[in-house]
């Protein structure tokens, strides 16, 4: 009975830490959201971003634009990318999107 019950448990509580862990990753990051590095840091070359609240005092951008592509931070075209965004004044870039992002107050 106890092995039954194991997985039973176990099974929902790693499903619901996973939706957890990605609900604040920046992949799920949409316009509106606000992110912060987990660095402490505007300038990063490996940055740790999350989305948090906006009325977080660590949020440190808000999302304007998401763009979708392959590009690699930094590119001389991520600023290309939030071109038609003229309130961005950091961009994160992934291999698979780029979010342009303004100050989040």
């Amino acid at each position: 009975m106890l092995g039954l019950l194991i997985p039973v448990v176990i099974g929902p509580l790693l499903v619901w830490a996973f939706v957890a862990i990605e609900a604040r990753s920046a992949n799920s990051a949409e316009v509106g959201d606000c992110v912060v590095n987990l660095t402490g840091k505007t300038e990063d070359d490996r940055p740790k971003v999350e989305k948090v609240s906006c009325s977080d005092p660590a949020a440190m951008g808000k999302v304007v634009a998401r763009v979708g592509g392959s590009q690699q931070f930094p590119s001389p075209t991520d600023d290309f990318l939030c071109s038609g965004h003229p309130t961005t004044e950091f961009v994160y870039a992934t291999d698979d999107f780029t979010l342009c992002l303004e100050p989040p107050r």
